[in-house]
């Protein structure tokens, strides 16, 4: 559970709530941390590009991706 309320539809600006109708339709659902980021609307435009870009990143050879992601989990001490 969050420990903010998200940002409430009526006082969003029109595009944070188109933004927002695009994520929900896109993953089925609208998770908790997206209405919160729209407190903030610059961030949630710069978070949502991020997101958009990253799921078109592509470019990155399989074997190579895998290994940054085990390289990643002992930096941070994942147990895995």
């Amino acid at each position: 559970m969050a420990r903010m309320a998200g940002a409430r539809r009526e006082k969003t600006p029109w595009t944070a709530r188109l933004l927002l109708g695009a994520i929900r339709r896109r993953m089925g659902r609208l998770p908790e941390t997206w209405p919160i980021v729209a407190h903030v609307p610059k961030l949630l435009r710069g978070w949502s590009l991020w997101e958009l870009h990253l799921d078109r990143a592509r470019h990155l050879d399989p074997k190579l991706r895998r290994l940054a992601e085990l390289k990643v989990a002992l930096m941070v001490g994942c147990p895995f």
